[in-house]
């Protein structure tokens, strides 16, 4: 990729700069999006680099392990070009998810990350999506301030959904960026959030792919390695009428597929240092490279844009 390289932005309020689409590796090692070879993922990798993506975004749960193992293989030591962003919070127990954020667990969980990445320190550390009884864990918080001062965590944050309450809370901790959703369905960084000295993080503008038209109503995943297997027919069918509503822009050739409309408004809106585009071979994430470089989405898309979000608010239990 010889275009122009995807923009720097400065990351919350530090003097780091990130770029404005970052990669999600939670299709690394397989347990997640189905079956993905280690070597794709290394292309994935090789072409993030390669079109100037330099966010990483990661966690011990994904892919078992193998998603961190796999970035620090590869970027471990390149400390110049990589920036790491990783989590805990979660564990695997009896192949299920369970929360857990006590801070032995999270100290645990922390030097296994560190050691699969290859490095002392992450540059950030997001606890995993906690619910508002753990955000007033003080213990917690105790945690994460002696890692910060032993060096093993330079910022830390927070991974959230929609509740604008557990967000508000955790945005007054001391955070230093908060990760949210943000897509042509949800935007979760409301303006209340906008007047907090913190940065963000938007995650999920492909709504898990199924914002580019490829899943109808019937579509099945595998029940052990595709989590989109637990998505709810509600869910489904409100993302179907919502495409319906947004697929016009696309013959209008606004944006030449749906895929490209999501990733355009998510990664050009304005209030994230950086989005979390997911790709699961070199050619998906070429793809969220170029659908980037169209530019931001004309002012008349909004218009449509907020109709569809009104219909998926109105039909989704999710």
């Amino acid at each position: 990729m010889t275009d122009k390289a995807i923009e720097k932005r400065r990351f919350g309020e530090t003097d780091i700069e990130v770029s404005a689409l970052g990669l999600g590796t939670w299709a690394f090692g397989g347990w997640s999006y189905g079956e993905m070879p280690d070597g794709e993922a290394v292309r994935v990798i090789e072409a993030a680099l390669e079109a100037g993506i330099n966010f990483f975004d990661t966690a011990p749960t994904y892919g078992r392990g193998r998603s961190e193992e796999i970035l620090g293989e590869v970027l471990g030591r390149d400390r110049e070009r990589a920036i790491f962003c990783t989590k805990g919070g979660t564990a695997i127990e009896g192949g299920r998810a369970v929360k857990r954020f006590d801070p032995a667990f999270l100290e645990t969980s922390l030097s296994k990350s560190l050691h699969r990445l290859k490095r002392g320190y992450t540059d950030l550390y997001l606890l995993h999506n906690p619910s508002g009884d753990v955000l007033e864990n003080q213990g917690m918080y105790d945690w994460i301030t002696r890692e910060k001062k032993r060096g093993r965590i330079v910022h830390w944050g927070a991974s959230m959904y929609g509740d604008t309450d557990d967000n508000m809370f955790v945005a007054s901790t001391g955070i230093d960026f908060i990760e949210l959703r943000l897509s042509l369905l949800r935007n979760d960084i409301h303006e209340d959030l906008l007047e907090m000295p913190i940065g963000f993080i938007g995650r999920s503008p492909l709504e898990s792919g199924f914002l580019t038209g490829k899943y109808g109503l019937d579509a099945t995943f595998d029940s052990e390695r595709d989590h989109r297997s637990g998505s709810s027919l509600a869910y489904r069918e409100a993302v179907h009428e919502a495409l319906a509503i947004l697929r016009p822009l696309v013959d209008r050739c606004v944006a030449g597929s749906l895929a490209e409309l999501a990733v355009r408004y998510a990664a050009r809106h304005p209030y994230p240092s950086t989005v979390v585009a997911g790709a699961r071979t070199a050619e998906m994430l070429r793809e969220n490279v170029r659908a980037y470089r169209q530019g931001p989405l004309p002012a008349d898309a909004d218009a449509v844009i907020q109709e569809a979000r009104k219909v998926f608010e109105s039909r989704s239990s999710t």
